[in-house]
């Protein structure tokens, strides 16, 4: 993962772990700490390999199978920058349509609350490195 330079407020960022991807938008970077306060966006799960590494499911969304968590209502997370990368317009774009599309099925609030729960222990697990340390 990289660290972005030179981030602005209400940026949107992406942290990528196994096939999934956290969409957040930064609320504020954390004065002389290596640290993000952001805002859970949208939570994308189960990708697979080649969507992570080649971004396809952002231009044939239809064609790929994963499911999308609308996060906003979610509290917001304080995490290291080195985990985040800028997130392409042509990757957000078109999940934020997907949310307020009719063919959607709004998943509960309640459900998308455990998602998120079980992407930060995921992520606490992979990288704690990053939280212990952070660079």
């Amino acid at each position: 993962m990289s660290n972005p330079q030179l981030v602005t407020n209400h940026a949107i960022l992406c942290v990528d772990l196994a096939t999934d991807r956290l969409f957040s938008e930064v609320i504020q970077e954390a004065e002389n700490r290596p640290f993000y306060w952001v805002r859970p966006l949208i939570l994308q799960i189960g990708l697979d390999a080649d969507q992570m590494q080649l971004n396809q499911s952002v231009y044939e969304p239809d064609s790929w199978d994963y499911t999308v968590y609308d996060v906003r209502q979610s509290a917001d997370l304080i995490l290291p920058r080195s985990l985040f990368r800028p997130a392409l317009d042509t990757e957000v774009l078109p999940l934020m349509t997907q949310l307020h599309s009719p063919k959607h099925t709004m998943i509960g609030d309640r459900l998308a609350k455990e998602q998120m729960h079980q992407f930060v222990q995921h992520l606490w697990r992979t990288f704690p490195h990053a939280f212990v340390n952070p660079r």
